[in-house]
């Protein structure tokens, strides 16, 4: 007999881990976009869909590495292109948070709660 329990909770952790690693991988590529690195970025977020990447449908899936062929064919970012790679960019990352909330794996940002204590 298999024993549920353990099954159960192993199949937690790994919803758990996927979910720790997308809130990673926005955390830390939007901490790039706002120092101005787009190029990390983009690989954030890259790296954010490979994570998740068994369990999008085949329509996303295309979806996604359409429009990372598009990003890609504009690197190396420089002067003259910046502006249209920031808004392929941004594109990229609101196709990506329909894709997560669709699979619910979104991850609403935490709150600033640094007033309420006055």
């Amino acid at each position: 007999m298999v024993d549920t329990t353990t099954s159960f909770q192993s199949s937690w952790t790994l919803a758990e881990s996927i979910i720790q690693d997308v809130s990673a991988f926005q955390r830390i590529g939007r901490g790039a976009w706002l120092v101005g690195n787009l190029e990390k970025y983009y690989w954030n977020f890259e790296a954010l869909v490979r994570t998740i990447n068994g369990i999008l449908d085949e329509d996303e899936r295309i979806s996604a590495r359409e429009k990372e062929h598009e990003i890609l064919s504009n690197f190396p970012i420089t002067e003259n292109n910046k502006n249209k790679v920031s808004a392929l960019l941004k594109e990229y990352e609101e196709m990506i948070i329909i894709i997560l909330h669709k699979h619910k794996l979104d991850v609403p940002p935490k709150k600033d709660m640094t007033f309420l204590g006055s």
